[in-house]
């Protein structure tokens, strides 16, 4: 339902997901996934709460948790492209991407918290050069 371009059907959609426990969104996270695909057609709001859910899934793993997991490595792969590309567009998506994993690594222990600052200043560098960036990550 997140790619049928009907924003009510996706709002609807994206709240099931977060919504769901985390220990049932693992078991179909491959599937949960391929929501990356739509980010360019949804609107902020949906992106921020798609970020959130994938925020969730790959730093609230538990007490087993390391930082060095393939989900969390992917999902920083992705912000950080996205941060990086030229387009006004893409540096959007992965400022609300950014701050989005920012939020859920500051709720984290303390070790997190320098991995959540990296990640700000990684946006903050990239989003010197357009007023127009800087000023929506501020808003951020």
């Amino acid at each position: 339902h997140i790619g049928s371009g009907n924003p009510t059907e996706v709002n609807k959609a994206i709240d099931v997901l977060c919504a769901l426990p985390l220990d049932l969104l693992k078991q179909y996270e491959a599937f949960i996934n391929s929501i990356l695909d739509y980010l360019e057609s949804l609107s902020e709001s949906q992106i921020r709460k798609v970020y959130e859910l994938f925020s969730r899934l790959s730093y609230e793993r538990g007490p087993s948790s390391d930082a060095t997991n393939a989900p969390s490595n992917e999902l920083m792969i992705i912000i950080r492209k996205q941060v990086q590309n030229l387009s006004p567009m893409y540096k959007r998506i992965g400022i609300i991407g950014a701050v989005a994993l920012i939020k859920t690594l500051s709720s984290q222990n303390d070790h997190r918290s320098k991995e959540a600052l990296d990640i700000l200043d990684t946006v903050i560098s990239h989003t010197q050069r357009s007023i127009y960036c800087k000023s929506f990550l501020l808003d951020e």
